[in-house]
C-alpha cells in the first residue's frame, strides 16, 4: 500500500489524467465547487484554491489531461468572484465591527487594518497574501464598505489572481521538465505561497516574548 501511495505522488500525472477523462465534463463543476467553497466561506479556507488552479492550468497545458484553458479560466473566475460576493455578505450581516475592533491583535483586525490603510488596493491583491486575504471580503462586509466600489475591485482582483496563477500553471505546464516532475513542482508551489506566512507567524512568535519581557 505504501509503495502504491509513493508511486501515485511521484507519478502524478500519468495517474491524474486516466482520472480526469473518467470524470468527462464534471471536472469543471468539481473545481468550480472546491474554488467557491475556498472563496466563499471560512470554515473551507483550509481548501488550497491556488494550488488546484496551479495544477490544473500546469495539466491544461497537456494534450492528453482533456482541459480546456478557457473553460477553466471562465471556471475559476466565476467561482472566485461569486465566492468573494458571499464572503462580502456574510461579513456585512452576521460579523460585528465593534467585536472586530476590540481584537485588534487578531487576524480579523490586521486584515482590518490592512483595508483601512491600502482600501481599494487591498481588495485587488488580497487574495495574494495568505490567511489574511481570505478575511479581506469579511472584513469589506463587516465594515459597510460601499458594495458597487466592492463589486468593481473585487472583480479586477479576481481577474488578477486566477490569470497570474493559471498563465504560470500554463506556461509552466508546457515544459517537458514540469511533466516529469509535477509533484516537485506542485510542493515547491505551494511551500512558496505559504512562506510569507510562514515568516509572518515565525515573526509574531519570535517577537512576542521580546514584547512581554520589555
Amino acid at each position: 500500500m505504501l509503495t502504491q501511495l509513493i508511486n501515485i505522488i511521484f507519478n502524478l500525472e500519468s495517474y491524474l489524467s486516466p482520472f480526469l477523462e473518467h470524470l468527462g465534463q464534471s471536472v469543471y463543476l468539481i473545481l468550480f465547487i472546491l474554488i467557491f467553497l475556498e472563496t466563499a466561506s471560512l470554515v473551507f479556507v483550509f481548501i488550497p484554491g491556488q494550488s488546484f488552479i496551479f495544477l490544473a492550468s500546469t495539466l491544461a497545458a497537456s494534450s492528453t489531461s482533456g482541459l480546456n484553458i478557457w473553460r477553466l479560466l471562465l471556471d475559476f473566475l466565476l467561482a472566485a468572484f461569486f465566492g468573494n460576493i458571499v464572503k462580502y455578505y456574510i461579513g456585512q450581516h452576521f460579523y460585528r465591527h465593534r467585536a472586530i475592533q476590540s481584537n485588534a491583535q487578531s487576524r480579523f483586525g490586521r486584515a482590518q487594518r490592512l483595508l483601512n490603510n491600502h482600501g481599494e488596493q487591498i481588495v485587488i491583491f488580497g487574495r495574494f497574501i495568505p490567511i489574511l486575504g481570505n478575511l479581506i471580503p469579511t472584513i469589506a462586509g463587516a465594515t459597510k464598505m460601499n458594495p458597487l466600489h466592492y463589486l468593481f475591485y473585487t472583480a479586477i482582483g479576481v481577474l488578477v489572481w486566477v490569470d497570474v496563477i493559471a498563465a504560470l500553471g500554463f506556461f509552466l505546464g508546457r515544459l517537458p521538465i514540469v511533466h516529469h516532475n509535477l509533484t516537485w513542482f506542485l510542493l515547491g508551489f505551494f511551500i512558496i505561497s505559504a512562506l510569507p506566512s510562514l515568516i509572518k507567524t515565525g515573526w509574531d512568535h519570535w517577537k512576542r516574548p521580546a514584547t512581554e519581557h520589555n
